[in-house]
């Protein structure tokens, strides 16, 4: 997840939500501290199973993501980067 943020945190209009995640993942871990929970959409952060129900994204935005995911360069900077 960090990988992805430090790459986000760059991108303009990402960036406002990379400091908003932030800032409210910092306030639930201040309060909640090891009891508390941050979900991390897959379609941001990566991965292949999403357990909540019901799902966080509609398969027509995934779909639009994945598009647009496909344009470069995320396909070369996916070849590029670790992980």
């Amino acid at each position: 997840p960090d990988r992805v943020r430090d790459f986000a945190r760059n991108i303009g209009p990402l960036s406002g939500y990379v400091a908003g995640k932030e800032s409210s993942e910092q306030i639930l871990e201040d309060i909640f501290g090891d009891d508390g929970c941050v979900i991390r959409p897959t379609f941001i952060y990566g991965g292949t199973e999403f357990g909540l129900t019901p799902p966080r994204v509609t398969s027509s935005v995934g779909n639009v993501v994945k598009m647009a995911l496909s344009l470069e360069p995320f396909p070369t900077l996916s070849q590029i980067l670790p992980g």
